[in-house]
């Protein structure tokens, strides 16, 4: 379990990455025992991605034809698979792939931040499908939020990549575009394969 310190630590990279401040991976742990710690990182919006699933379930029940259902314990095992799916295969990829495009040295705080920056940016994401099945907004306000969202969450990997690598714009472009895609390809992956 992560204790305060390093919670407090992890969130206040996460942010002054955000905020574009100088050096905000200092004080990250980038040691072996630290970076497998930070897959912890993500379990801190486990609450909030529970409200975002049963949300999304009672909308996806609201769209579908009379007497037709999903079983709900499918529902939320197809999403908790989504979810440590999606928290595994960047990483991974990146294991392969560090070394043959000349980051190696960047790959432990490119994950380590990368961990450290999903609790905050499930905050805006999983917003916009809360508030929609809570009928708290309707469809219309919900897709704007959620493409505000989805251009804040893109534009905070980017400045996250930017900081682990030490620059490079291009390539830090690049590695959060294939994070992006990578997650949408396990989703409809995962989802199809489930049937929901």
């Amino acid at each position: 379990m992560l204790n305060p310190s390093e919670v407090a630590t992890g969130v206040s990279a996460a942010w002054r990455v955000f905020l574009g401040r100088p050096h905000p991976l200092d004080g990250l742990d980038m040691t072996v025992e630290g970076f497998w710690r930070s897959f912890l990182a993500p379990l801190l919006a486990l609450p909030l991605y529970v409200l975002h699933v049963m949300a999304e379930h009672r909308l996806i029940l609201d769209m579908l034809p009379e007497g037709a259902a999903i079983e709900e314990a499918v529902f939320a095992l197809s999403r908790t698979v989504g979810f440590l799916a999606d928290l595994a295969a960047f990483p991974l990829l990146m294991a392969f792939l560090a070394r043959p495009l000349g980051i190696g040295r960047a790959y432990v705080p490119l994950i380590v931040i990368f961990n450290w920056t999903a609790p905050l940016i499930a905050v805006p994401l999983s917003l916009p499908s809360i508030l929609l099945g809570t009928g708290m907004l309707g469809p219309e306000p919900a897709t704007l939020l959620l493409l505000v969202a989805l251009v804040l969450a893109i534009a905070w990997r980017y400045r996250a990549a930017r900081a682990a690598l030490g620059g490079l714009p291009a390539m830090a472009a690049g590695l959060v575009a294939l994070d992006f895609l990578l997650s949408i390809v396990l989703s409809q992956t995962i989802s199809r394969i489930a049937g929901v």
